[in-house]
């Protein structure tokens, strides 16, 4: 019986992540589709409003089985960064103020495992959370890219695209 449970879970296991795997590669699809249309029509790209906000929650430690530092920084090559917030902070992690920054940010934190309650049975299997930082832009334009920086790699992003409209 103890078997059978232990397939039937791996069975479910295995389907889940065949789900997510189309759902992830069917919007990758569509965001390839999109900027390729987009680079096709030889229009010049499409302006976002200066004066919104745009906010952005940078995960860090998504995968991590143990502690990880992850000090690092976020940067803009146009635009303000408005604010930084922590997301999921402990003890000893912190965000450098940037009060009317020029578009820089940065950051000392660490992943570490959930807090255990009074009713945790195991602490030593304990998951490890991510963490993070919400930064809010302005003043961006189709042109401004982000680049987040970490003591575990690097990646970058633009940070506006037109989202499609319903034509009525």
């Amino acid at each position: 019986m103890n078997m059978k449970k232990k397939n039937w879970r791996f069975a479910i296991s295995i389907l889940a992540l065949i789900v997510t795997i189309i759902f992830v590669l069917s919007y990758l699809s569509i965001d390839r589709n999109t900027r390729t249309s987009r680079v096709n029509a030889e229009a010049p790209p499409p302006t976002a409003p200066n004066e919104t906000e745009t906010s952005f929650r940078i995960l860090l430690g998504l995968t991590d089985t143990q502690n990880s530092v992850w000090d690092g920084s976020f940067e803009i090559s146009a635009g303000e960064v408005v604010r930084t917030e922590p997301w999921r902070f402990m003890e000893g992690d912190s965000i450098e103020e940037t009060a009317g920054s020029t578009g820089i940010v940065r950051w000392k934190l660490t992943t570490r495992p959930a807090r255990a309650f009074a009713s945790a049975q195991n602490p030593a299997r304990q998951n490890v959370v991510a963490n993070g930082v919400t930064v809010t832009l302005s003043k961006t334009n189709s042109s401004t890219e982000a680049v987040v920086k970490t003591t575990q790699g690097e990646f970058r992003f633009r940070t506006w695209r037109k989202l499609p409209t319903a034509n009525h």
